[in-house]
């Protein structure tokens, strides 16, 4: 991930799902298997965008085959985030 506003975050994160559904995410000396910036991750997770909308827009650089779909993939849910507080 790179983040030019908090460079603190541009690493390498390893995100694992167990069978209970209960993700973790930490950092990781591993080779990416993604990259990306905060703001393509950040639409994804808030349901904006997917990773593989935004890697077909080139946003997204594969460096592991299938790792964008995986990601994609994992990242949809039934219900989409939603704020709770209006301005």
């Amino acid at each position: 991930v790179t983040d030019d506003v908090c460079p603190w975050n541009a690493r390498c994160w390893r995100l694992v799902v167990n069978n209970q559904g209960v993700g973790t995410c930490d950092p990781s000396d591993a080779e990416a298997d993604l990259s990306m910036g905060v703001q393509v991750l950040g639409s994804a997770y808030l349901g904006g965008r997917s990773i593989s909308s935004q890697a077909a827009a080139g946003l997204v650089q594969q460096h592991r085959d299938g790792a964008v779909r995986e990601l994609s993939r994992s990242m949809r849910a039934d219900t989409e985030p939603y704020g709770t507080s209006g301005f």
